[in-house]
């Protein structure tokens, strides 16, 4: 099974999946949002980043082949992060969706986001998620994953710049 790797920027020769992969962000809280724009940035990912779904469904709706993975936080002002992938799908379905939160509601997501990855995690375990989501869009020219996408869950003392996470299959196995 092949896992999506995740380089430096200085590593990636142009050809790389990051530089195909446009990823938008998705938090109503400013500082996070920075830093996870800042840190995809680094590792050599094309990032937008929104403080208000509203302004990110605009955003998509403007420009629905831009995006290969919108990265969403669940709890936000007017939509929920659920919500907001629900019209993300209407308007760009090859984009895939990461639901990135410390709060969770497992009810309804099934169909609805691709991914989900529990607050903290580290930039290393987002990147390294993003990628293997980019790697299965058909709107970036990469070789897929074919296996199914992890759930990940962190570490209560892990942190957004270093730490580890659980990782967990579908069928609830860690490794």
């Amino acid at each position: 099974m092949g896992e999506a790797q995740v380089r430096p920027k200085s590593a990636c020769s142009g050809a790389g999946i990051q530089k195909a992969v446009e990823v938008l962000l998705v938090d109503d809280e400013p500082t996070l949002l920075c830093v996870l724009e800042l840190g995809l940035r680094h590792l050599g990912f094309g990032v937008a980043a929104c403080g208000h779904p509203r302004e990110a469904l605009t955003l998509v709706e403007a420009t629905p082949g831009r995006f290969s993975v919108v990265v969403t936080d669940l709890d936000l002002p007017e939509l929920s992060g659920l919500e907001l992938a629900d019209r993300i799908r209407a308007a760009a379905p090859h984009v895939r969706i990461l639901l990135h939160s410390g709060t969770w509601t497992f009810t309804d997501t099934e169909g609805r986001v691709d991914a989900m990855l529990d607050k903290p995690t580290t930039l290393r375990e987002l990147a390294r998620v993003v990628s293997a989501l980019a790697a299965t869009s058909p709107n970036v020219r990469t070789q897929s994953v074919r296996r199914a996408l992890p759930i990940v869950g962190g570490n209560a003392i892990c942190h957004i710049l270093g730490g580890s996470a659980v990782v967990h299959d579908h069928d609830g196995q860690s490794r």
